[in-house]
Formats: C-alpha cells, sequence, structure tokens
C-alpha cells in the first residue's frame, strides 16, 4: 500500500476478487439514514448508493451531511436500509446477530458499558467465541493497557473511542471491520499502531475506514471514495471531484481580460498535486471582471499558503480569500471549468 486509487463513478468489485466470486461487501440502491439531527432527526443521507468491494482497505471520505455516518452504520450492521440491500457474503449484517459478531466496528459515538474495560474485553471475547486471554493481549499490544482495569463510566469520551477501536481492530477472525474516524477524538491507541493494523486486517478481509479529510487515509489506502450527497462522486477533469471531507479555497481575483486565472490555476495544480479538486468560474459582468477560483482541498492551512505564495510570485489583484466546507450556501455546485490539469 502506499498510492492510494481515486474511484468514483461506476462501481465495480475490486480487482483482486476471485474469478467469478462475489464482492465481499455489496451495497445495491441503498437508503439511509443517521440520527444526528435535531431531535434524532436526519443529518445524513444515502440516496441510491451502489457499491460492491472484497479484501483491502477502502477509504471513505465524506462529512456526516454526506451520509458518511449513515454509511458506516449500515456496513456495520446497526442500520438496515430503508431502500436497497447491503450484503455481506449475501447475507444481511442487520438481519444476522452471528454475522455482527463477525464484524469489528468503531461507530461515531461510544456505547462501552460495564464493571471494566476489562470485563468488557472478557464478554466481547465470549461473543466471539475465542479466549478471553486472545482477546486482552491485542489491546496491551495496541497500548491500551492502562485503560483494562478503569470503569467505562471514568472515561473520557476519547479514551471510550479508543478502547472501542482496540476492540475492533484486535477481532482475531472479522469478515468486515468498519473504522469511523479512527484518528479523530481517540486516545489510548498511537497513530502507528492504527496503521499497522489496518493494514495488516486489509491483507484477510474487506477494511472500511470512513473519515472526513483524506489526509489521514490515503497513504495506506487501496482506494479513496468520495461521497457527496449520499451519492457517490464523479471524478472530473483528471482531479477527483471532492467530497465534503474537504474545505474549499475561494480567491475572487480581478481579471477583466481572462487571461490570469487559467494559467493560475494550472500553476496550482502543478505545485498542489494532492488537491482534491480544482476550477474557476466568472463571478458576473457587473462585478467588473472578477473570477472565482475554487481549491478543494483536505489541508485548507496548506493551500492558503500555497495560493498566497503563487499571488504574490504573480502580482495577482486578488480582492478576497475565502476558506469553508464545499458546497454551502446556495445548496448547488458552482458551474466551474475543469483546470488545464484536468485536459480542458
Amino acid at each position: 500500500m502506499g498510492h492510494a486509487r481515486i474511484v468514483g463513478g461506476a462501481v465495480t468489485a475490486a480487482e483482486h476478487s476471485a474469478p467469478n466470486a462475489p464482492p465481499r461487501l455489496r451495497i445495491e440502491a441503498a437508503f439511509a439514514a443517521d440520527s444526528l439531527g435535531l431531535r434524532g432527526s436526519a443529518l445524513g443521507r444515502l440516496r441510491g448508493l451502489d457499491w460492491s468491494v472484497d479484501r483491502g482497505l477502502h477509504a471513505v471520505v465524506g462529512a456526516p451531511s454526506d451520509g458518511s455516518v449513515a454509511l458506516a452504520m449500515v456496513l456495520s450492521g446497526a442500520v438496515r436500509p430503508t431502500s436497497g440491500r447491503c450484503l455481506l457474503d449475501g447475507t444481511e449484517p442487520a438481519r444476522s446477530s452471528s454475522l455482527r459478531r463477525r464484524i469489528g466496528a468503531l461507530e461515531p459515538a461510544p456505547s462501552l458499558a460495564g464493571g471494566s474495560v476489562r470485563q468488557v474485553a472478557r464478554t466481547v471475547a465470549a461473543l466471539r467465541g475465542i479466549d478471553a486471554g486472545a482477546a486482552l493481549e491485542p489491546l496491551e499490544d495496541l497500548g491500551l493497557g492502562p485503560l483494562l482495569d478503569r470503569a467505562p463510566a471514568d472515561l473520557s469520551f476519547a479514551e471510550l473511542r479508543g478502547v472501542e477501536l482496540g476492540l475492533a481492530l484486535a477481532h482475531p477472525s472479522p469478515r468486515i471491520v468498519v473504522i469511523y474516524e479512527p484518528w479523530s477524538l481517540v486516545q489510548g491507541v498511537t497513530a502507528t499502531a492504527i496503521h499497522e493494523r489496518l493494514v495488516t486486517l486489509a491483507r484477510e478481509c474487506c477494511v472500511v475506514v470512513v473519515a472526513s479529510t483524506a489526509s489521514d487515509v490515503a497513504s495506506i489506502a487501496d482506494e479513496v471514495w468520495f461521497l457527496d450527497g449520499g451519492r457517490w462522486a464523479e471524478p472530473r477533469g483528471g482531479i477527483a471531484r471532492p467530497g465534503a471531507g474537504a474545505q474549499v479555497l475561494t480567491l475572487l481575483v480581478h481579471d477583466p481580460e481572462g487571461n490570469v486565472v487559467p494559467s493560475l490555476v494550472e500553476a496550482m495544480s502543478n505545485r498542489w498535486p494532492q488537491a482534491l479538486g480544482m476550477g474557476w468560474s466568472s463571478v458576473g459582468a457587473a462585478d467588473g471582471g472578477l473570477r472565482r477560483i475554487e481549491l478543494h482541498s483536505a489541508d485548507a492551512a496548506k493551500a492558503a499558503i500555497l495560493a498566497t505564495e503563487l499571488l504574490a510570485e504573480r502580482a495577482v489583484d486578488v480582492r478576497a480569500i475565502e476558506c469553508r466546507p464545499p458546497w454551502v450556501g446556495a445548496g448547488l455546485e458552482p458551474p466551474l471549468r475543469s483546470s488545464p490539469r484536468g485536459g480542458a
């Protein structure tokens, strides 16, 4: 691993599936919702999602409002699609308690309870049909030893997520591992340990990591998928169209003749290959030749530094700079042209 493949559009089984074998994980026209909104209403939804993947590490990048939480809950079997299906080796996880025991999952909010973490781990081991000692040793290897004799009620939110992450990663024979934001609000497990265990698990089963940015997962994932509005985002112009996990850096540039912006965007795309998307549009004739440039990136700070350096080098007349989550405002994607990097 080390070079993720950016994916979108038509969804097919992973290349390393056995010939003529069904994919291990298959989602068919799934509609589902989370309950993160006001008074338990939906914040994010899946809108007819299709997906087929097999063994390997698959990263899904998107915000909760784009359905990332809903997807994680469907994959773990905690939520059943209201329409369509989620199948793991032909069985719906939400309908099979025995299958759910073969799923290692870290959900957005911890639900750990019991006398101590050690006792919880033993209970989990019994459900998985393994020796208690075999369940505790991986937790200690991951760095969670100091938390084993503490009560879940005495742990912080981040410590609880750390323990639940450890339990998910310590599954000895999972059918699938579904991890939501393993590097966010997690305490007790080091980033190195998380990376190593995810890579190891991906050699034997399907691992899905759901994150709000691509920066943490791109270096270890086999494939990176982007959720946008409950659907897969299409690649655009040679640069993957971003999901809502990215941030958008918007520049308003005074370029009445339209000669400055195309070369500036080309320079940005060449200097910033990590960009998830890039493009420009005219603001309007009444605005005196202003052009809007949008740079979609998982690291808004670095994108802003890059843009500032280029603007200074080229003495560009910039009127405004703004950073925001994508597709905020009118709720519609702006009509951006593809950057020259994409061949347009």
